[in-house]
């Protein structure tokens, strides 16, 4: 096997055990883990829009007229500070447009096992059945989950939960089904 493959497996083996720890995380503490990532967000967002302006200020203090370019820096800078104070305001519409982004990639990861699970059929496994089950599973999940985020974020943060760990999971065994195939 040569180095780039295992390297990627490895790379693999890595993330499903992050989407499992994650998902793990999501079910027991759903409102901390959500609100928690909008207030990260929020920091990281206003220490961009600070040093942006900072960044203006900087380049055009000795300058009467401001440069076409550096007027993009400044309304960026004050634009990125203003949302961050949106995101404390009303954490719970950003709360729903992170799930909605994690649904979108739970379904790209879904159709991602489904070609896998295809190429498992095509060396003549059998365990590409259970796959392609579980693969079609996360995938309505995440259609399911962009389509109708259930109202209620903690209901929704544990079910991408469940989600994260199904993914996790299903990405091992495809890779200890894949590694068995090699023997």
């Amino acid at each position: 096997m040569s180095s780039a493959f295992k390297t990627l497996r490895s790379n693999l083996i890595l993330q499903s055990i992050a989407f499992v720890i994650a998902g793990m995380v999501l079910l027991v503490i759903p409102n901390v883990t959500m609100m928690t990532m909008v207030y990260v967000i929020a920091f990281l967002l206003t220490v961009m829009g600070a040093w942006s302006l900072i960044s203006y200020f900087r380049e055009n203090r000795n300058t009467e007229e401001i440069p076409q370019g550096a007027m993009s820096s400044l309304v960026g800078g004050i634009a990125l500070l203003i949302l961050p104070i949106v995101m404390f305001i009303i954490p719970y519409v950003f709360v729903t447009f992170i799930s909605m982004l994690a649904g979108i990639l739970l379904f790209l990861s879904g159709v991602m096992n489904i070609m896998r699970s295809i190429k498992i059929r095509k060396v003549g496994d059998r365990s590409w059945i259970i796959s392609l089950i579980i693969s079609i599973i996360i995938a309505s999940a995440g259609v399911l989950l962009v389509c109708n985020p259930f109202g209620s974020a903690t209901m929704f943060v544990r079910i991408l939960g469940i989600c994260l760990v199904a993914n996790g999971l299903a990405d091992l065994l495809l890779i200890f089904w894949s590694r068995s195939l090699e023997a």
